[in-house]
């Protein structure tokens, strides 16, 4: 029943076709759900914090900017053993949903998503849209997508958040507030669009 409650209302103050689809992600702050194979009721407890500082901006930030989803990161450090990526910022998924996205580099379209049952609970309504993306001949790698360096962000074109309830989310960006996101500006945060989460028509390959 918690599980159940949760993602019926993870989106309710965003469930109209018209609006925009944000994930909120805090560079400063690298949370996890573990044990990540089951659902538990200790994860209510658990992502209050998360949930709060969501609530938080979207309570302060313009209408346009608002996010449905806190998206749970991993961080690793840049050390002298890296020989390519440096740091790391990994994106796993959202605290009531699954995550996955899309990449188009020279034209070759990639998805990316955190491994189930190891990184990421699994998730019905993300088995099928993985099972719609290798129908139309979209490679798979179940990988969790970094988020640095900020420049790689230009190849983002598509992302979805997935869930039994909610079924297939397509995301128009998604906003980095902290870290190497604060312009030092006055600005906090930079915002990656995805101009291509709703063109791509994957949203009915599950009806939740």
């Amino acid at each position: 029943d918690v599980a159940v409650k949760t993602l019926v209302t993870s989106y309710s103050e965003f469930d109209t076709a018209d609006e925009t689809f944000g994930a909120y992600v805090d560079v400063d702050s690298s949370v996890r759900r573990a044990p990540v194979s089951v659902k538990y009721a200790d994860w209510i407890h658990g992502r209050a914090k998360a949930s709060a500082a969501l609530a938080d901006w979207n309570a302060r930030c313009d209408e346009c900017l608002k996010c449905v989803e806190y998206l749970l990161t991993k961080s690793h450090p840049a050390s002298p053993s890296d020989d390519d990526e440096g740091e790391r910022l990994e994106l796993l998924e959202g605290l009531t949903s699954n995550f996955l996205l899309i990449t188009n580099v020279n034209g070759t379209l990639t998805a990316y998503c955190a491994k189930p049952g190891l990184d990421v609970l699994d998730g019905v309504a993300m088995r099928a849209l993985t099972a719609e993306l290798t129908r139309r001949g979209i490679p798979l790698i179940e990988r969790a997508p970094n988020a640095f360096p900020i420049e790689h962000r230009s190849t983002w074109v598509a992302a979805y958040l997935t869930s039994a309830i909610k079924g297939i989310v397509p995301l128009d960006f998604i906003l980095f507030r902290g870290g190497k996101d604060d312009t030092g500006d006055g600005g906090n945060f930079r915002s990656a669009p995805l101009p291509a989460s709703r063109a791509m028509a994957l949203v009915d390959c599950y009806q939740a």
